[in-house]
This record gives C-alpha cells, sequence and structure tokens, in this order.
C-alpha cells in the first residue's frame, strides 16, 4: 500500500471483481472499503472517494447500517484531506447520527472527536471545545479512563488555543491522573507539557521546567516501549519546550543548551526539517547569548538553508536579521550588511515594519562600523520613518540617538546636537505617558 500503490489499487480491484463474480456483495464492499484506504494513504483523494461511496452503497443496500456509518467516516476524512471541510462537516455528523440511532455510545465518541477535528481545522475553534466536552461527559458515564484522558488533553489544546491557560491546566492535570492511572506513558507525557505551557503563561517557569522534564523522561519511556517515531517526536518536543525556558525564562544556559543539542539531534533523525530549524534558531540565540559567536553563526546559517529549501520567507528573514548582528561581533561588517539587506527585502515583500526597522538599524551600525557615515544615516533615516509610522516611541528615541551618533562621528556638531535633544525631549514625554498611565492604573 505505501511501497507500491498502484500494486495495492490492482490488488483491490482484483478482489472487487472476483467478490462480485461469487455474488458476496459483503465482500464486495469491504474490497471497496480496502481499496478506498489504499488511495487515501497515498493521497488519491478522487480514487479514494469514488471507493468508499461505492463501499456505503452497497452497505445502504444491505442494511449494515454500522457499515455505513464507518463508510460516511470514511468519506468525511477525505474531504478533509482535499480541504472540502463543509462536506466532510456534513458526512462526518452523518456518522454521528447512525451511531446514535445505533445506540453506540463508545463509537459515537470516536465519530464526535471527527467532528470536533474538523471545527478546529476550519478555525470553529470554541464548537470544537464545546464537542470535546460532550465526548468526556460520555467517557465519564462510561467509565472509560484511557479516553477520558485523551478527551482531557484535546480541551486541554483547545483552551490554550483560546486563551484560557487556567481552565486548560486542569485538563492537563486531569490528563495526567488518568494516564498515570492507567499507565498510558505517551499521554502522560503529552499532558505534563501542556501543563509546562499553562504554568509558563501563568509566570512559574520553574514548575514549567520540572514538568518538561518528566515529560522528556515519559517519552524516552514510550519510545522504548514502543520504538514509534511518534513518540520519538514527542520527546523531542519536550526537550525544546525545556530548553526554551531553561533559555529565556530562567537563563539557565548549560542545560538549556543541552536540551537543545538533544531535540537538534532527534529532529534530524526523524527528518523533521521545520522543526529542526526552529530549534537551531533557538540554539544560534543562546550560543549568541553565550557569546560563543562562531557556534551561533554556524546555527544560524543552518537555519537559513533550511528555510531557502523550503521557500519559508518568513524563517529566511529571520535568520538572516540575526546573522547580521553575529557577524558584525565577528568582526565581519560586510557580511553583516549584506545578510541584512537581504531581509530587509524580504521584510518589506512580508509587511513587517517592526522588524525592518530593526534591521535598517542593525545595518546602518555595520555601515558605521567600516566608517561609511553616509549609508549609517541613510539607513537611520529610514529606520526613524518606520518607527513613526508604526508608532514606536521606544524604537524611535533610539534611532535619534544612532542618529546623532554617527553626526558627531562627522563632526556635525548642529545636526548631531538637534538629534540628541529630540531624543531627550520624546524620552521625557513617554516616562510623563507612562507614569500617568501607571497612576490611573492604581486609582481604578
Amino acid at each position: 500500500m505505501v511501497t507500491d500503490p498502484e500494486g495495492a489499487a490492482e490488488s483491490g480491484r482484483a478482489a472487487v471483481d472476483i467478490f462480485r463474480e461469487l455474488d458476496n456483495m459483503a465482500g464486495e464492499a469491504r474490497a471497496h472499503r480496502e481499496l478506498g484506504y489504499a488511495r487515501w494513504v497515498n493521497r488519491d483523494y478522487a480514487g479514494a472517494l469514488e471507493a468508499n461511496l461505492k463501499a456505503l452503497w452497497i452497505h445502504r443496500h444491505l442494511g449494515y447500517r454500522r457499515a455505513e456509518a464507518g463508510d460516511a467516516s470514511n468519506i468525511a476524512q477525505v474531504y478533509r484531506g482535499t480541504g472540502d471541510y463543509d462536506s466532510a462537516l456534513r458526512w462526518a455528523e452523518e456518522a454521528v447520527r447512525i451511531d446514535h440511532e445505533l445506540g453506540d455510545e463508545l463509537a459515537q465518541v470516536f465519530r464526535t472527536n471527527t467532528v470536533a477535528n474538523i471545527h478546529r481545522e476550519r478555525g470553529d475553534l470554541q464548537a470544537a471545545l464545546s464537542l470535546h466536552l460532550k465526548s468526556l461527559s460520555t467517557c465519564a458515564d462510561l467509565g472509560i479512563k484511557n479516553l477520558r484522558a485523551s478527551q482531557h488533553l484535546n480541551c486541554g489544546r483547545l483552551c490554550l488555543s483560546l486563551a484560557a491557560p487556567e481552565e486548560a491546566l486542569e485538563h492537563f492535570s486531569s490528563a495526567a491522573r488518568l494516564s498515570q492511572d492507567t499507565g498510558y506513558t505517551r499521554d502522560e507525557g503529552y499532558a505534563l507539557m501542556g501543563a509546562g505551557v499553562c504554568l509558563e503563561q501563568g509566570g512559574d517557569p520553574s514548575d514549567a521546567a520540572e514538568n518538561y522534564r518528566r515529560a522528556v523522561e515519559l517519552m524516552e519511556k514510550a519510545c522504548e516501549d514502543s520504538g514509534l517515531p511518534e513518540d520519538l517526536s514527542g520527546k523531542a518536543e519536550a526537550l525544546s519546550l525545556l530548553g526554551a525556558v531553561l533559555h529565556y525564562s530562567l537563563d539557565r544556559q548549560a542545560e538549556a543548551f543541552n536540551a537543545y543539542v538533544a531535540a537538534a539531534a532527534t529532529y534530524r533523525k526523524l527528518k523533521d526539517l521545520g522543526r529542526l530549524r526552529k530549534v537551531l534558531m533557538n540554539l544560534a540565540g543562546l550560543r549568541w547569548k553565550m557569546e560563543v559567536s562562531e557556534d551561533s553563526a554556524r546555527h544560524y546559517e543552518e537555519a537559513l538553508d533550511l528555510a531557502r529549501e523550503h521557500g519559508e520567507q518568513e524563517h529566511k528573514a529571520a535568520a538572516l536579521a540575526s546573522l547580521s548582528v553575529v557577524y558584525r561581533d565577528l568582526g565581519r561588517p560586510r557580511e553583516s550588511i549584506r545578510s541584512g539587506k537581504q531581509a530587509i527585502e524580504l521584510l518589506r515583500g512580508l509587511d513587517d515594519p517592526q522588524a525592518e526597522a530593526y534591521v535598517l538599524t542593525s545595518v546602518a551600525e555595520s555601515h558605521h562600523a567600516l566608517g561609511h557615515h553616509s549609508s549609517a544615516l541613510s539607513y537611520l533615516k529610514r529606520s526613524l520613518r518606520l518607527r513613526q509610522r508604526i508608532g514606536d516611541k521606544g524604537g524611535e528615541i533610539g534611532a535619534l540617538h544612532d542618529l546623532a551618533r554617527v553626526y558627531e562621528s562627522l563632526e556635525d556638531t548642529d545636526h548631531a546636537r538637534d538629534a540628541s535633544e529630540e531624543a531627550t525631549s520624546k524620552e521625557v514625554a513617554l516616562k510623563e505617558v507612562v507614569r500617568t498611565s501607571s497612576t490611573v492604573e492604581r486609582r481604578g
């Protein structure tokens, strides 16, 4: 089915013909269903739809309602694969309706999950959450702990997406307890990762890190038990989360470095290049913070190569912007300017004026280091205009101070004084706005 899709399809068609000769309609429907699955696995959605519809028609003719529900669910998955969510939803709800008629509550849970996932993919997160909560209630009534844990995980993830971390934490904590009771190591690991994210958002990075550490151990055990790449990917995800909280919130650089390196090695093994690129960017930023600029540049360069390979313009721009800074730290201002210019061009196309202003300032600094004062002024003025346009008061003040410094290098004292005085004036005004806002908040 995977290595020879046409061979699989040919075998499926042959089975259909034999069952038809034998006048075995149930067997023919089963063969159509297998053929549909083979087509679906290989993303031949038209072929998969045709085969599953034939299976549905036969089961409907025979009055096999349970099988008909399965066919409707399979058709929903085919439409889901094509991105036709309206059709997918219609067929998935038909499957739920049949299961309800048959009184099969367990099947209803699984089919309702499919409906919820379709709502989530089309962007209606509240509808998805409502359905998962309904399934959670059914699982509780049926006393099925492992399915309750799965539903808590689904609800937790949706609550996080809906910016409700406290509710999400309750679901993840419940999922972790239930998974521990049932021995579902994988689910417990994912539940602890989710709880860690909630704790980070709630301002408790230390407890978040402990959750991630435990999740790494659990996912490693899941890998040893199953050997599945999904569990290995889960371990890498836990390592990435651990590295990030140690890096950005707890400033434990050596531990963060070890976690990032382990995560990167795992993603390389899995050939998961998208997640590898993200870890490399974090690792590069950490090495720059640790003042190991050569390593930082190497990781940013690898991340840039991956972004180029996959045509990811936003990620290319981020890597190039970072390299502009790191190359300057390494005493390579010309490479810094070249990377910065490429980043600016990409950011202009992405309509990201804040990032563009930042890189313009970086390029100006590299020009200034080379003694190209006129070029430095030009880039700083562009940065200043962008910051004024988007209302970046702090950045505007910084750009004015930078302008004053370049004017001083040119011995243009009048312009240097004007820029410096304007920066000071805006700084005073900004502090007054902050002070006034703080006073109003306290009174409120």
